[in-house]
């Protein structure tokens, strides 16, 4: 996980950080925990909602088998609404999506 990401998810929602302190960094969209699956899917969700960047299938994939395993949608759900509404309030930069 790019520690860029980490700290614009942290911007957003830092209430975050815990979770994020517990998974796994080293691999770009790590599953092999509930900690780990938690804070891919922010990430994912940060790059493709808020950063309005395209994210590769096969993470996808990896995401949808770590829901099946940890079984935390209600926690998943609830931090994709923070992340997103923190996101819509703050200041964040709009991305100029004519310059790609």
């Amino acid at each position: 996980m790019l520690a860029y990401d980490v700290k614009n998810i942290l911007a957003l929602i830092p209430e975050a950080e815990p979770m994020i302190k517990q998974a796994t960094v080293e691999e770009d969209y790590p599953i092999d925990s509930k900690a780990s699956y938690l804070a891919s899917s922010l990430r994912f969700t940060y790059l493709t909602k808020i950063a309005g960047r395209q994210v590769d299938y096969d993470a996808y994939e990896a995401l949808e088998k770590g829901a099946r395993v940890y079984n935390c949608a209600d926690e998943l759900a609830d931090l994709t609404t923070k992340i997103v509404k923190a996101a819509t309030v703050s200041h964040v930069p709009a991305i100029d999506v004519r310059a790609r």
